[in-house]
C-alpha cells in the first residue's frame, strides 16, 4: 500500500503570541483592545495531487484571513479552532498571509465582560495542513460509543470527507490500549452518508481516572484505484459509562466516584494566555498530583494539549463556552453563541474525559437593566430562550454527555429566569464567607436547591478565596487575602461536598492566580483565589487537598510537611531585634517580601497613642484592608492598611544608630469610592473624608513638614521618607502633628547602621 508522504505534512506558520502580555498587568487602567496585523510569508512548492489547508488552533476574538492579498474567511469567536481550504489560494513559490485580528468589544460575540482579561492574538500555534486531494476534515471523525459495559462494548465512528469519494474506501482499525489491532472494518465513503461504521469488542478495557486505558481508531482513506493513502486520522478513546444521580452522585463504570479537583485558566505571567505545550502538560499533572480526579475546562474551550493530558492522566472534566455575565438581545448574539457551542463539541466530542458540556456561567451576574422593570423582564425571557436553544442543540449533537449551568449566588433571580429547570445537572458557583453571607450558610443554599430541584444532580462549580503566598495572619479575616484565610474557608467548604451524597462534586476556583485586568487587591490585575500563584508555586490550600485527596500515605505526609514549611509565628517587637525592622500599621497581617527578604509584622497597638486602625466601609460590614491598586509600588499590602489618627508612636530600640522610613499612601478620596468591579456588593460606601495636612517629627527632628498626601502624590499612590536617627533613650518616637484632618501612616521601617 502507498502513502503520500504529504499526508502528515504540517508546515508552522505563527508561533503562539498576545500582544496584552505587558498592558494586562501594568498601573495603567485598561489594557489594549483593538486591531492588529500579523503577517507571514512562506514558500512552497504546489502539487496539483495535494490539499492545502490553513488551520488555527486559537485566535482571540475575531479574524479576518487573507493568502495573498485575496480573502480567504472570517472567524468570530476565541476560544474554538478553524480551518479553512486554501487548495485554490495558494501558489508555487512564495505566499503571503496576513490576518487582521481584533479582541475589540462586540456586543454580537460572548463573552461580553468576564472576570479574566481578554487577551488578544493568534495565542496558540497557526499552521498549514497539506494532505492528498481527498481529505478528513478537520475535527471530522467522530466516535461514539452507544453502549459501554463490562463485558461488551459497541463503538460507531463518523467521519466527514472533503472532496470527491466516488473512489475512496474508508479503513477503520481499532487498537486496544496495548497497540494490538483488535478490529478493521472498510467500506465505501459513498456509504457513510447512510450509517454511521459500526465495531464490537467484548470485555473492554475501561477508562477511569485510576486506569486511563485509551484504545486508539486509525482512519485512512485510501484511492481504490491504485491503493495508495489519501489521508489518514489517529483518534485515542477511552470506552466507560456514567451517570449522575440526584440523590447519590456521580457513577462511573458502575462505581460510585465524588468527582473532587479544580477549574482552570490557560494563563500566567510573562505569557498571558499564549501558553506553550509544556505549561499546558505541567499545569495538568499538578492538578493530577493534587489527587484530583476532575477538572472544569473554564470559562471557554482550551487547548489539544490540555484535554489530551485530560485523557491520557485520567481528569474527568467539563467544558464550557465562554458565555458569562451578561447576554445581548439580538439574533446574532445567538447566532455567534450557537457557533461556539458546536464548535467546541466537534473539537472535545472524542475525548473521553469530558462528561458534561458547559452552556452558561453566571449569565445574570451583570444583568443590563433595574429589576422588576419591564425590559429587566424581556430580558430574563431572552436568557431563558437562549439557555433552552444551547441545552437543545447540546442533545442534537451530543446525546451522550450531561448539560450544565453554573449559576451566582442569586438564586431567586436565577429562579426567575426559569433558569435551573433547563440544564441536566446544576452548578452552583458559592462564595458565602467571601463576597456574601457567612460560612456557615453555605449548606443551607445547597440543601435548598436540592429541596426545590429533588430531580437535579447539583454539582458545586466554584468555592475559593483570595490569598497571597506572601500575607500570613494567626488571626485571619474574611478580605485579607491571608493563606490561613483561603485556608480555613476550604477547610470548612471541602467536607460539605464530600460529606452530602446528593452533591456530585467540586470544583474550587481556581488551580493558578490568573490574570483579571480590573481587579485591585493584594496582587492587582490579578484573581488571587489560585491554589497555586501565576507562577505554579504551590499555596497552602494546595498541599490541604493532597493530605485530603492522595492515598499514598508518603505523599500525604509530604504534603502535610509542606504545609509547615512556612510556620506562622508572629514576632513581637521585644522579640524581633535582629537586622530590619519592618511594621505594618493598623493590621493581624505579616508580609513577607522574599524579593528584599524582608519579613512585615503587625506593630502592637499599645504603640500607638491616640487614632485607630483604616477600615474599608461597606454595606456588608468592613473589610480589614483597602483593595485599591497602589500606584509606584509592587508590594501593594504594606500600603493597604494604615492607622488614623495616631498622635505619637513609641517603639522600644536598642540605643545605636538607625535609618527610619515612613511609608504612605492615602486610602481615601473626596466623592463617590472607586468600585472595583468583582467585589460583588462589596464596595466602599462613601464618607466624609477630609484631606490630611501633617507635620512628622522623629525622635524631635523633624521629617516632613505639611505633608499633603492627596495634594502632593495623589490617592492610592505610594510615598516614603526616610532619615538618619541616633536612639539613645530605648525608644523610637513618632510624633505626627495633623493641621488638616487626621493623621495616616502606613508602615515603618527600621534599618540598623
Amino acid at each position: 500500500m502507498n502513502i503520500l508522504l504529504s499526508i502528515l505534512t504540517i508546515l508552522p506558520l505563527i508561533a503562539p503570541h498576545t500582544w496584552n502580555i505587558d498592558d494586562a498587568a501594568d498601573e495603567h487602567p485598561g489594557y489594549f483592545r483593538g486591531e492588529q496585523t500579523y503577517t507571514h510569508t512562506f514558500r512552497i512548492e504546489k502539487d496539483a495531487q495535494h490539499a492545502y489547508v490553513l488551520c488555527f488552533d486559537g485566535v482571540n476574538q475575531e479574524a479576518w484571513v487573507k493568502l495573498n492579498n485575496r480573502e480567504v474567511g472570517y472567524h468570530a469567536g476565541g476560544y474554538t479552532r478553524f480551518s479553512f481550504d486554501v487548495t485554490d489560494y495558494v501558489q508555487s513559490g512564495e505566499n503571503t498571509l496576513a490576518v487582521l485580528v481584533s479582541n475589540a468589544y462586540n456586543a454580537d460575540i460572548a463573552p461580553l465582560s468576564a472576570d479574566f482579561t481578554f487577551f488578544g492574538g493568534i495565542y496558540r500555534p497557526a499552521y498549514l495542513r497539506v494532505t492528498g486531494k481527498t481529505y478528513i476534515a478537520e475535527d471530522g471523525v467522530c466516535v461514539r460509543s452507544p453502549m459501554v459495559n463490562h463485558k461488551k462494548a459497541i463503538i460507531e465512528v463518523e467521519t466527514e470527507i472533503v472532496n470527491d469519494t466516488k473512489s475512496i474506501i474508508v479503513e477503520h482499525t481499532l487498537f486496544n490500549p496495548d497497540g494490538k489491532e483488535v478490529k478493521r472494518i472498510r467500506v465505501q465513503a459513498e456509504c457513510l452518508k447512510k450509517k454511521p461504521c459500526r465495531l464490537a469488542i467484548k470485555e473492554p478495557q475501561l477508562w477511569s481516572p485510576d486506569s486511563p486505558q485509551r484504545y486508539t481508531i486509525v482512519t485512512r482513506l485510501i484511492d481504490r484505484k491504485n491503493g495508495q493513502v489519501c489521508d489518514e486520522n489517529r483518534t485515542p478513546i477511552g470506552l466507560r459509562y456514567y451517570r449522575f444521580d440526584p440523590n447519590t452522585g456521580f457513577y462511573l463504570n458502575g462505581q460510585h466516584l465524588k468527582l473532587v479537583g479544580t477549574g482552570r485558566h490557560q494563563c500566567e505571567q510573562g505569557y498571558g494566555n499564549a501558553l506553550t505545550d509544556a505549561q499546558h502538560r505541567r499545569d495538568i499533572q499538578m492538578i493530577k498530583d493534587m489527587g484530583a480526579n476532575f477538572v472544569r475546562i473554564s470559562h471557554y474551550p482550551q487547548s489539544r494539549m490540555v484535554m489530551d493530558m485530560c485523557d491520557s492522566l485520567g481528569l474527568l472534566c467539563s467544558v464550557e463556552i465562554p458565555l458569562v455575565n451578561a447576554i445581548t438581545e439580538t439574533e446574532a448574539f445567538r447566532r455567534n453563541c450557537l457557533l461556539q457551542l458546536e464548535e467546541m463539541i466537534k473539537q472535545n466530542r472524542n475525548h473521553p474525559s469530558v462528561i458534561l458540556w458547559g452552556c452558561m456561567n453566571e449569565v445574570l451576574l451583570r444583568p443590563p437593566y433595574p429589576k422588576s422593570s419591564d425590559k429587566d423582564s424581556v430580558y430574563l425571557t431572552c436568557v431563558h430562550n437562549l439557555a433552552v436553544a444551547l441545552h437543545r442543540r447540546c442533545k442534537e449533537l451530543d446525546q451522550e454527555r450531561y448539560t450544565m449551568i453554573a449559576y451566582n449566588d442569586n438564586y431567586s433571580y436565577n429562579r426567575l429566569a426559569g433558569l435551573y429547570d433547563i440544564p441536566d445537572v446544576i452548578g452552583l458557583n458559592l462564595y458565602h464567607g467571601w463576597y456574601s453571607g457567612t460560612i456557615g450558610t453555605v449548606s443551607k443554599c445547597i440543601n435548598k436547591c436540592h429541596h426545590d430541584y429533588p430531580q437535579k444532580p447539583i454539582f458545586i462549580t466554584e468555592y475559593g478565596a483570595d490569598c497571597d503566598t506572601r500575607l500570613r495572619s494567626d488571626k485571619p479575616t474574611r478580605f485579607d487575602y491571608t493563606e490561613d484565610y483561603a485556608l480555613y474557608f476550604h477547610q470548612c467548604y471541602w467536607p460539605v461536598i464530600r460529606d452530602s451524597d446528593f452533591i456530585a462534586g467540586g470544583a474550587l476556583w481556581n488551580f493558578n492566580d490568573f490574570h483579571s485586568e480590573q481587579r485591585g487587591g493584594a496582587v492587582p490585575h490579578y484573581n488571587l483565589k489560585g491554589i497555586v500563584t501565576t507562577h505554579r508555586v504551590p499555596k497552602l490550600v494546595y498541599y490541604y487537598y493532597q493530605t485530603e485527596l492522595l492515598t499514598d500515605s508518603v505523599k500525604r505526609h509530604t504534603a502535610r510537611l509542606a504545609m509547615e514549611k512556612y510556620p506562622l509565628h508572629v514576632s513581637t517587637l521585644t522579640s524581633n531585634t535582629q537586622g530590619t525592622r519592618c511594621y505594618l500599621l493598623g493590621t493581624n497581617r505579616i508580609f513577607i517580601d522574599p524579593r528584599n527578604e524582608l519579613s512585615w509584622y503587625p506593630m502592637d497597638s499599645t504603640c500607638m497613642d491616640g487614632g485607630h486602625p483604616y477600615y474599608v466601609k461597606t454595606r456588608f460590614g468592613r473589610l480589614p484592608a483597602s483593595d485599591h491598586d497602589i500606584l509606584g509600588t509592587n508590594n501593594d499590602p504594606i500600603y493597604q492598611t494604615a492607622w488614623i489618627g495616631a498622635k505619637h508612636i513609641r517603639i522600644p530600640l536598642p540605643d545605636g544608630r538607625y535609618r527610619v522610613v515612613l511609608h504612605w499612601a492615602e486610602l481615601q478620596q473626596a466623592g463617590e469610592p472607586v468600585k472595583s468591579v468583582y467585589n460583588l456588593g462589596n464596595d466602599a460606601v462613601k464618607e466624609e473624608f477630609t484631606e490630611r495636612e501633617m507635620t512628622i517629627y522623629v525622635n524631635d527632628r523633624m521629617l516632613v513638614q505639611d505633608l499633603n498626601l492627596t495634594s502632593q502624590y495623589g490617592a492610592f499612590t505610594a510615598h516614603e521618607e526616610a532619615m538618619n536617627i541616633d536612639v539613645s533613650d530605648g525608644t523610637l518616637h513618632i510624633r505626627l502633628e495633623a493641621s488638616k484632618g487626621e493623621s495616616l501612616l502606613n508602615a515603618v521601617q527600621i534599618i540598623p547602621l
